[in-house]
């Protein structure tokens, strides 16, 4: 999972992956849609009643980033997936945005540059380069992407929890510990 989240728009792989696990745990009783909808309105994954496609028991949007120290830009994206999901969000459906954050151990060798996405970007978070320069060790920069998303001003709209729940999701090429951390945004009635 390590060498897919840094290789790639991350995004995508999990969004597929959590359709994957969906279909498998639901089976036969529910239909797992990607890209449900029209248009701009098109949800990230939408799990529906076998027979009834047009009204999805549970929804969910997806936002990834690979810095934390980005959270702050992520802001609008996240607040427009919550109200593209309010305009078609019935008291039965359950919706939600899962906005998940890679977090390294250390800096990516050189020798990687040209296969990680956002390699820079990356290096300089771990490094402290900017204004993380402030950050001393790995738990206080995880304490500061919590302290970012919990004064995100939206979170008044929404309930949600305020720590992460963090994902080991192993070694890339035997020498970077990679942890996703994701915050599941539960859009309330």
């Amino acid at each position: 999972m390590a060498f897919l989240l840094l290789t790639s728009k991350s995004e995508h792989y999990i969004r597929d992956r959590v359709s994957l696990n969906l279909k498998e745990i639901l089976g036969n009783k529910y239909l797992i849609s990607r890209e449900w909808g029209k248009n701009k309105s098109k949800i990230d994954i939408a799990v529906l009643r076998r027979g009834n496609s047009k009204k999805p028991v549970l929804m969910l949007e997806f936002k990834t980033n690979s810095v934390g120290s980005h959270i702050i830009g992520y802001r609008k994206e996240i607040e427009n997936d919550i109200d593209k999901l309010r305009k078609i969000h019935a008291k039965h459906n359950r919706c939600y945005v899962i906005f998940t954050s890679l977090f390294l151990d250390k800096t990516i060798s050189p020798d990687f540059a040209d296969i990680v996405k956002y390699y820079k970007d990356i290096n300089s978070f771990i490094n402290g380069r900017g204004f993380e320069a402030k950050f001393k060790n790995l738990a206080e920069r995880y304490e500061y992407m919590v302290q970012l998303w919990n004064n995100l001003s939206y979170k008044k709209k929404i309930a949600s929890s305020d720590l992460p729940r963090v994902i080991y999701a192993g070694k890339f090429y035997k020498q970077n510990t990679v942890k996703l951390l994701a915050w599941v945004i539960q859009l309330t009635h």
